[in-house]
């Protein structure tokens, strides 16, 4: 600025540092993080971030999730729950309403396997996903569109467990729930039995969404408003991806494909919710999570 009078030097800095305050300033991120991450194949779900003692938690995509810490845990036979706050007749009143309107599945019986099969409409056909058992005593899933065979998966031994827990299809997108058992033989005594050992595996358009993400399991799928919803377990532990978002809710159980008695402890899936227990270290929690207006804690 050598030359220049010192009114207009002043004036010159004075406006230099107008255009400088004036410059855009980023905004910090948002609760629920920053917009999924594309790549050249997937779409990564976001994570969300979470304060583990505030519930419930409401979602810009529209979800709920309330919890209720429990003093012990759930029984059966009847199924109950003793809260730490509130009453058992008042939790479940709150949305007995959606919780009535259960989630069914089409079935058939296959006398080929002498098995009852599940099956969807997809695009003006049947859409359905079976289990054959070959020589080797290894089950083999097959989804078929119509007559013809569109993929197949190996699923491990047979055992008592259905290993298809679900099939679903909208637009172009069809999704299977099927099981991976691991089984062997234990004797106690001069008995043997044999246990198994279930995997959750979610196929959407012949693609493991286990793989996709990194998922140790994955299960409880259903549509929420026309979105997926599942369980999924990474690192451990276990949280809900919904709407291409993971919600970290670090639970290390949720028990599910349990039968007889103790199935009553399985996620409950309703058409606009998903109720479930869950551990969280050794405290047992009641979970309600879904679309509906959140009720007071």
């Amino acid at each position: 600025m050598t030359g220049l009078r010192p009114l207009t030097r002043l004036l010159l800095v004075m406006g230099l540092m107008g255009l400088t305050a004036c410059t855009p300033q980023v905004p910090s991120p948002t609760l629920l993080g920053t917009t999924p991450i594309p790549s050249p194949t997937l779409l990564l779900p976001t994570s969300v971030s979470i304060e583990p003692t505030l519930t419930p938690w409401i979602f810009p995509s529209g979800l709920v999730i309330e919890e209720h810490p429990l003093r012990n845990l759930p029984s059966v036979e009847p199924l109950y729950f003793e809260p730490l706050t509130g009453t058992f007749d008042q939790i479940m009143a709150r949305h007995a309403d959606l919780r009535t309107n259960v989630i069914q599945h089409n079935t058939f019986f296959d006398p080929q396997e002498n098995a009852f099969e599940l099956w969807t409409p997809w695009q003006g056909q049947r859409l359905e996903v079976v289990t054959k058992t070959n020589s080797a005593n290894q089950v083999m899933a097959e989804v078929r569109r119509g007559d013809q065979v569109i993929y197949t998966l190996p699923l491990g031994q047979p055992g008592a467990l259905s290993q298809v827990q679900g099939v679903w299809a909208q637009g172009d997108t069809w999704v299977a729930e099927v099981v991976y058992l691991t089984c062997h033989s234990v004797r106690t005594g001069e008995s043997q039995s044999v246990e198994c050992q279930p995997r959750g595996l979610i196929i959407q358009n012949g693609e493991v969404l286990n793989e996709r993400y990194g998922y140790e399991e994955a299960f409880g799928f259903q549509w929420l408003n026309g979105k997926p919803f599942y369980f999924f377990q990474k690192s451990g532990w276990i949280g809900i991806h919904y709407h291409d978002q993971e919600i970290p809710l670090r639970y290390a159980e949720i028990p599910h494909y349990r039968c007889c008695s103790a199935a009553e402890l399985n996620p409950l899936h309703a058409a606009q919710m998903v109720a479930f227990f869950a551990r969280r270290g050794e405290q047992w929690y009641y979970v309600e999570a879904g679309l509906f207006t959140p009720g007071q804690q």
